[in-house]
């Protein structure tokens, strides 16, 4: 039995999707209400990148399903972290919009492979779930100067943000059945 993480991984994607589809709403308001958002990129994006580093490393799932939530995870959480910078310091977007659509066509590849080869226990989902969220973030640059982008971008990413969200916290009920008899090596033979 293997022993994984993409419950949290789920629930810290759904949170970073959510924050972003709000967060573009506030592109125009004063710097000064925007501070506060940094905190919360940087707490999504700490989780996103360190549980998908390490399952780029380590691979504790069945084979391309590390493929499939870690590198995302990876790029996801260190878009978010320097999102977060990036706002702080009171920069630009722009550059970070443009990489965010790398990660969006990286989305985009994985929903079609989820569909095609009928990864995840639930395909469909799984795909509504990497189209909206690779969509969205491939448009973001075109949403940093038109509010009408920004309605699209934010519906496609809170769309994406519930489909991770129904799936994580499904998968938190699915491992407390699943894993309830699951003994450490260090434990197995003691009583």
């Amino acid at each position: 039995m293997f022993i994984d993480y993409v419950t949290i991984m789920l629930i810290a994607a759904a949170s970073g999707l959510l924050f972003a589809g709000i967060y573009i709403f506030k592109l125009e308001a004063p710097i000064e209400s925007k501070m506060s958002w940094v905190y919360g990129f940087w707490m999504v994006g700490f989780i996103m990148l360190l549980t998908g580093l390490d399952m780029i490393f380590t691979w504790p799932l069945p084979g391309s399903y590390n493929i499939i939530f870690g590198e995302p995870s990876v790029w996801f959480g260190t878009l978010l972290i320097f999102l977060g910078f990036a706002i702080k310091a009171k920069s630009d977007l722009m550059p970070i919009a443009l990489l965010s659509t790398a990660g969006g066509l990286i989305n985009l590849v994985i929903a079609a492979d989820v569909l095609i080869y009928g990864m995840t226990q639930s395909p469909v989902l799984a795909f509504i779930g990497f189209l909206t969220s690779g969509l969205g973030a491939f448009l973001v640059p075109f949403g940093i100067k038109s509010k009408a982008m920004r309605w699209i971008i934010a519906i496609l990413l809170i769309i994406a943000a519930v489909v991770f969200a129904v799936t994580g916290f499904g998968a938190y009920y699915q491992h407390a059945k699943s894993f309830g008899n699951w003994v450490p090596l260090t434990m197995k033979g003691t009583k």
